[in-house]
């Protein structure tokens, strides 16, 4: 009998291991199955973060590129109206010398013109154009 009790009770300490053995893995595969979950949500949240900054990074290089088209196009017509300035006031001046010979007063009509022409430049604009501008290259010219 004592036989009898010792298996009886070995067999019940092995279905004690067993039954924990499996409610742990039981816990384990819960445990598991959540990750994985977690896992899935943080994947699906970095794929749309992606496609935002990716949608934002194309906006964003469009807009660049605009604008730099904008940019020559503006420089173009500087570069227009600047031409236009000079021709403008380069007929001016060749009216004026025109005037000024058909009225014989000659050289006296011609420093009247460039003392005007000096003095209708602010001194700061004259100083700032020197530098190189379109206005200054014309002025050279004319000078």
């Amino acid at each position: 009998m004592n036989k009898i009790k010792e298996q009886k009770k070995i067999l019940e300490q092995r279905q004690k291991n067993i039954s924990l053995a499996n409610s742990s893995s039981k816990r384990d595969r819960d445990e598991i199955d959540s990750l994985r979950k977690q896992l899935n949500v943080v994947r699906e949240e970095l794929m749309n973060k992606e496609k935002y900054s990716k949608a934002q990074i194309d906006r964003l290089t469009r807009q660049v590129g605009d604008l730099r088209q904008e940019n020559l196009e503006l420089r173009d017509e500087i570069a227009h109206y600047d031409q236009q300035l000079r021709d403008t006031r380069e007929q001016q001046f060749v009216a004026a010398e025109k005037q000024s010979s058909q009225t014989g007063i000659g050289q006296g009509v011609s420093r009247l013109t460039d003392k005007r022409r000096d003095s209708s430049i602010p001194k700061a604009q004259n100083a700032s154009n020197k530098q190189g501008g379109p206005i200054a290259t014309q002025m050279q010219k004319q000078a």
